[in-house]
């Protein structure tokens, strides 16, 4: 045997003992995803095939879901689980071929869909426009799986409430915009460290402040304002 048809078994022995436990894994596809492409709650990237992918979500805790990327060959771990497209904030990529695949211990996990919030299982989530969420003002952690108060650095994504807003305590505002591009200034801001925003009509309002973290005369319920509240690391 030459040795690079040693190399290659050993690659697929590992392969194989790398994941001999997840190959029974009951992975659910969504097929609402395929040939969309989610940047939502970016674990990793690797270039693999779905085996592999599914072996490297499995043996890390934080992953819930993951996507194979079309004819690319590459791979994303997520942290959470996805409902529909519709619920996806950040703009998706059309990605021919790209399928999207969840995890059992994604069930009633955040992001998972529900009807009711008896459908979310994690502490501190409720079910919010048909997906499961951390409670306003309580931030999900991507690396602890779990909904969190105490968030010191802050994450890359952010979700949306749409029948909360905070009044006052607005670090800038900003005219002109989409609701897209006002979710993506709190995100991106080096001014200060925003962590919530509000928007109505082309008007964002970003803040420093969490749901929670202000008076609760200032917590805003039923409003039309769109409420986006940063994720934490």
């Amino acid at each position: 045997m030459s040795l690079i048809h040693k190399v290659a078994v050993m690659i697929c022995v590992l392969n194989f003992h790398y994941c001999q436990k997840c190959v029974n894994e009951k992975v659910r596809p969504l097929p609402a995803f395929d040939n969309v492409e989610v940047r939502e709650y970016v674990l990793w990237e690797v270039s693999s095939g779905k085996l592999v992918c599914l072996g490297k979500c499995f043996h890390d805790v934080r992953c819930h879901s993951f996507q194979t990327l079309g004819s690319s060959g590459r791979c994303t771990g997520h942290a959470t689980a996805f409902a529909s497209p519709d619920k996806i904030y950040s703009p998706t990529l059309a990605s021919p071929g790209t399928r999207m695949y969840l995890l059992p211990r994604a069930s009633d996990f955040v992001g998972s869909a529900c009807t009711s919030d008896g459908d979310c299982s994690l502490e501190h989530t409720y079910c919010n426009d048909g997906a499961c969420n951390c409670q306003a003002g309580i931030m999900f952690s991507v690396g602890r799986s779990a909904c969190v108060t105490d968030c010191t650095k802050w994450g890359y994504d952010a979700v949306r409430y749409f029948d909360r807003s905070i009044g006052g305590y607005n670090d800038d505002h900003v005219s002109g915009v989409t609701e897209a591009a006002c979710r993506q200034l709190c995100l991106n801001s080096s001014t200060f460290t925003c962590t919530s925003c509000d928007y109505k009509d082309n008007q964002c309002f970003l803040s420093s402040a969490t749901f929670l973290s202000v008076p609760e005369s200032s917590r805003d319920l039923g409003t039309s304002y769109a409420h986006y509240q940063r994720t934490c690391l």
